[in-house]
């Protein structure tokens, strides 16, 4: 009988982060389902060796390269990250501006509804009900 284990419990089974749990689920590496939302992780662990203590050769194999020089994909990443950043700048200067926009057409509409508002009340107070009424002695 398989037992299913959550990532989280795989990781501390094996000693690893989460994050190259989910890696390894990606890659094949670990038998998964995916639940609900959650990762179901059936697997008895003995394809890796080690004690748990984050020893396992597959885990040393799959670590972060250690290096002075910075891969192309960190390159990549960075750039990207610069990329986006400015995007959000961009688009919060946008979100300020429509903002802006937007107060100006509201005080615009409701200081056209106060003198619609006005002139209605005055139509009403000169209607030809409201005379016909004051002609009759009625009002």
């Amino acid at each position: 009988m398989n037992k299913f284990y959550s990532v989280s419990e795989a990781s501390k089974k094996l000693g690893i982060s989460e994050r190259q749990i989910r890696n390894w689920i990606h890659k094949g590496r670990l038998e998964a389902e995916k639940v609900k939302g959650i990762w179901q992780i059936y697997s008895d662990f003995s394809k890796f060796s080690g004690n748990g203590n984050g020893n396992q050769t597959e885990e040393k194999e799959e670590a972060f390269p250690v290096s002075d020089e910075p891969s192309d994909e960190v390159i990549w990443l960075r750039e990207r990250v610069e990329n986006l950043e400015s995007q959000v700048i961009e688009l919060q200067q946008q979100l300020g501006e429509t903002k802006e926009r937007s107060d100006t057409i509201i005080l615009q509409l409701t200081s056209r509804l106060e003198s619609k508002q006005k002139q209605l009340e005055d139509f009403r107070e000169r209607s030809l009900w409201r005379r016909f009424k004051v002609a009759l002695g009625f009002g």
